[in-house]
């Protein structure tokens, strides 16, 4: 009787002792709680506990099939609409075939007419006969036609409610189909899309010189970073930058580009000092000069390799294009002069035989390689409206131009019957003003991502089909900021001279 109760005085407990060797009863009751100690627990205590945890259990899958759960509803309610529907039209169907059943009553044969006829009036029996004579002679005729005719109107009446409610049916389906798919397009997108450059604020390294260049090599384990005249170069690994070695003696003013080959241990560098170096590792896996490129007349602002990495193209301060080929040593081949200013940026496409260059002086050229000639020859120039620091291929038709200052992104796309270039549209950017033609943009194949530095703003785009998605803009606060991101566009390294701090960001996916 007293079984649940507190022992002594029998009556309801209020504590439970959870020691297990106490020599008290382990229930007590109010009139026992004199007695308690620190290893005894109220059972509201126990009981909140448990409600604690059971409802952390269950919140988390109420949370993952919330959604699905009022997905399956909609579709529900749809497909029941849809059998009500149907289930009227049926009934509306056999109510009109009763009625025509009522309506036409037709004897099946002519003598049932006459016993009827007969009947009614044996003084008319004559006459009636004759027209039953006249209505037999006709009767096979009248019937097919009113057979033909009823069954002609049964047969369009119930196609077309057939049809009807088939087409409601597809319809519904239909609709219900699209926004699954658009749903499933949505998910794709946000997976595939969807991203952020989140910043690595524990690896940023405070950099007072000015940084105008930085290059990842192939597999993002060295960083080179130009520091006014000096090469620096970092170890690199998620974001950890070590400085491994510092080359200070040989170019004599600022380091305006970097480039690594991805097929050797070497790396090119482009100065405001006129020079192109080569370099390369030697057995101490330091970098030392392998030769310095001394043909132009002022400094270098944009050098690319091509991906067979025989052939060097770079633009100048003095208004030139040089190609270089590597024989014993790098010469140079050949030089285009259609510009009439400073060449501030250059691209080569994925089939190698076409290059783009734009300079201060409002063109853009579309130089093709001749294999004919062995030469490089200019087979466009495109007249702009403001000039650009900033041009890139995202495939073989089709390439990105950045006008100075301007709040869109150009996009230019080859006529194949023409056999030319023209603008097809702009798309919207963040931009700001900008007094710097460093920071070349670039695109990413592998993950379909354009970087494209406008003003004080770095835009990262998404390109699918020609359509175009800034993902995300970050405003630096000042034009000065100089970068590059890592050939799998897994990470961006930045210097600006607001913060005076070389940046790590990491690609996330949202």
């Amino acid at each position: 009787m007293f079984l649940n109760n507190c022992q002594i005085h029998k009556t309801q407990p209020a504590i439970y002792n959870i020691q297990k060797n106490h020599i008290q009863q382990p229930k007590l009751c109010q009139m026992c709680i004199q007695e308690l100690d620190s290893n005894m627990i109220n059972f509201q205590d126990i009981n909140q506990d448990f409600f604690n945890m059971f409802s952390s259990q269950i919140k988390g899958q109420y949370s993952i099939n919330q959604k699905y759960i009022i997905f399956l509803i909609s579709l529900k309610e749809r497909l029941q609409n849809l059998k009500s529907h149907l289930e009227n039209s049926i009934e509306k169907l056999v109510e009109w075939l009763n009625n025509q059943i009522i309506n036409i009553m037709i004897p099946e044969t002519p003598e049932e007419l006459l016993q009827k006829i007969k009947i009614i009036d044996q003084n008319s029996l004559v006459e009636g006969e004759l027209k039953i004579k006249k209505y037999f002679d006709n009767f096979k005729d009248i019937k097919g036609i009113l057979l033909d005719k009823i069954s002609s109107l049964f047969q369009n009446s119930l196609i077309r409610t057939i049809k009807d409610n088939i087409q409601k049916i597809h319809c519904g389906f239909g609709n219900l189909l699209a926004e699954v798919k658009e749903m499933q397009i949505e998910k794709e997108k946000k997976s595939k899309n969807a991203f952020i450059l989140k910043k690595l604020d524990d690896f940023s390294i405070k950099e007072y010189k000015e940084c105008c260049v930085m290059a990842f090599n192939k597999d993002c384990s060295i960083v080179l970073v130009g520091c006014r005249e000096e090469i620096r170069v970092y170890a690199f690994q998620k974001g950890f930058m070590n400085q491994i070695q510092k080359i200070s003696n040989k170019h004599t003013n600022n380091v305006w580009t970097l480039n690594f080959m991805k097929k050797s241990n070497k790396f090119i560098s482009g100065s405001y000092d006129n020079t192109i170096i080569i370099w390369m590792s030697n057995k101490n896996n330091q970098y030392i000069c392998q030769q310095k490129l001394e043909n132009h007349l002022s400094n270098v602002y944009c050098v690319v390799l091509n991906t067979n990495e025989d052939l060097i193209v770079s633009g100048s301060d003095d208004k030139t294009i040089r190609f270089w080929i590597e024989k014993d040593k790098w010469v140079c081949q050949q030089v285009i002069t259609d510009h009439t200013d400073s060449v501030f940026a250059l691209s080569l496409n994925e089939k190698q035989n076409t290059l783009i260059s734009c300079s201060y002086d409002k063109t853009i050229l579309v130089i093709e390689k001749s294999f004919s000639l062995q030469r490089w020859v200019t087979i466009q120039k495109i007249n702009v409206e403001y000039f650009g620091c900033r041009l890139c291929f995202i495939n073989d038709n089709q390439f990105t131009f950045q006008p100075q200052t301007q709040e869109h992104l150009s996009l230019y796309e080859l006529n194949s019957i023409k056999n030319e270039y023209s603008k097809v549209k702009d798309i919207d950017v963040q931009c700001g003003t900008d007094g710097s033609c460093l920071f070349p943009q670039q695109f990413i194949k592998q993950k379909e991502i354009l970087l494209n530095k406008n003003g004080q703003n770095v835009n990262f785009i998404s390109i699918q089909n020609s359509s175009f998605r800034t993902e995300q803009s970050i405003d630096f606060g000042t034009d000065q900021v100089f970068g590059q991101l890592s050939d799998d566009g897994q990470y961006l390294i930045t210097w600006d001279n607001k913060s005076k701090e070389i940046q790590i960001r990491e690609l996330k996916d949202i």
